[in-house]
């Protein structure tokens, strides 16, 4: 069974502690993919605005594994993730013996099970580095991760507030999807005004640079009943507030978007389709 804590498209959480009680009845594994959202646990139980439920990110250390990857709120690029196991002894299972290598050790040793077998030292030594300056506490990177939260939960209430965009579900880390308020209100006109606010914004004398993830019909009704289900999804916007100075520019964001959203033809044909990111 594999779960999330953050997924890369809406950052949304696996309610991890509940599926630990499914484990134990049909005797599976757990597995948690953290690489989005791992390093909120800094977050999590906080009492504060931006402080999240602590249960799910508790719950990892009972599951049987747990990828984690520090190039996104870790700061990094790309290169240091990792596959963390509960039981050691499950590397036997990713044992590769080459004969121009041997080890003194009867141990399995990180070269033996890598999978990605050699790299450089690189990343890990920036991941290090960055450590030394912000410490992975709730006051050392902590701070950039709240900042960014703190700027997703004002622009939901925004977006909640306005009259133009409607929020596609409730940001749960630093992740907001949106759509535009269109009458009729269509699956297929959705669409067709997402792709085109995506689409003006980068073009636009003062550019707005969002992206689009695509919901199928099951999932877009199942949040929003009241949409006519005339198509099989429907793009939304999607916005990623991870850098800290985020939480300084929602209001104006917000503002562009709701202007970008007044041109809109609501008997626009839709237009040609997007690649979501």
């Amino acid at each position: 069974m594999v779960l999330t804590t953050g997924t890369t498209g809406l950052g949304a959480v696996d309610p991890v502690h509940r599926a630990l009680a499914l484990r134990e009845r049909y005797g599976v594994r757990l597995h948690v993919d953290a690489a989005y959202g791992g390093f909120f646990t800094l977050l999590a139980g906080a009492d504060s605005p931006e402080g999240i439920p602590a249960e799910p990110w508790r719950a990892i250390a009972q599951c049987d594994s747990v990828v984690i990857d520090p190039h996104k709120h870790g700061l990094q690029p790309y290169g240091c993730g990792a596959v963390l196991f509960r039981d050691p002894d499950v590397g036997r299972f990713y044992l590769h013996d080459s004969p121009y290598t041997y080890f003194t050790s009867s141990e399995l040793h990180l070269g033996e099970i890598s999978l990605e077998c050699s790299r450089a030292g690189a990343s890990a030594a920036a991941l290090w580095l960055t450590f030394q300056l912000l410490p992975p506490t709730p006051a050392g990177l902590g701070r950039v991760l709240a900042a960014g939260r703190r700027a997703a939960l004002r622009w939901s209430e925004l977006i909640t507030a306005s009259d133009r965009l409607e929020l596609y579900q409730q940001p749960e880390l630093d992740i907001v999807s949106y759509f535009p308020r269109v009458e009729p209100a269509t699956l297929s006109g959705i669409d067709a005004a997402s792709a085109r606010v995506l689409a003006d914004g980068m073009n636009s004398a003062d550019p707005v640079f969002l992206s689009t993830l695509k919901a199928d019909r099951e999932a877009f009704t199942t949040r929003h009943p009241k949409i006519a289900a005339d198509d099989d999804g429907a793009r939304v916007l999607r916005s990623v507030l991870m850098k800290p100075e985020s939480e300084h520019h929602v209001e104006h964001v917000h503002t562009r978007v709701e202007q970008l959203t007044h041109g809109l033809s609501r008997d626009a044909s839709p237009t040609p389709p997007l690649r979501a990111r």
